[in-house]
């Protein structure tokens, strides 16, 4: 295995803990809209999310620490199937940014 240079390895490790925490804060938005009584917008931030990270490689685990699944999946129970299909397919459509903008969360 080839010697990484010790500065290139923490800008590589550093690129992927900014990936990382994309997703999850894409997991915690749609946590939000769920806990707000908004399931298909949480559907769809969580179907972006997981379009997210497939496309980056990384992997949203799902803990007790990190509570959104659990949210997410009470989203989901509470649309018919075909709303959760459609919400679904809808937010794999979304980029970053418009899933970002699909939150009602403002700053």
């Amino acid at each position: 295995m080839p010697d990484v240079p010790r500065a290139e390895a923490e800008a590589l490790s550093e690129g992927l803990d900014r990936r990382l925490v994309a997703g999850l804060s894409l997991i915690g938005l749609a946590a939000t809209e769920a806990v707000e009584d908004r399931s298909e917008t949480a559907v769809q931030i969580a179907a972006a999310a997981e379009v997210y990270a497939h496309q980056e490689g990384i992997v949203n685990v799902y803990s007790d620490e990190t509570p959104g699944h659990e949210f997410v999946d009470q989203a989901r129970a509470a649309l018919s199937p075909d709303d959760v299909a459609r919400a679904t397919e809808a937010g794999r459509r979304l980029t970053i940014k418009e899933a970002l903008e699909l939150s009602s969360i403002r700053t």
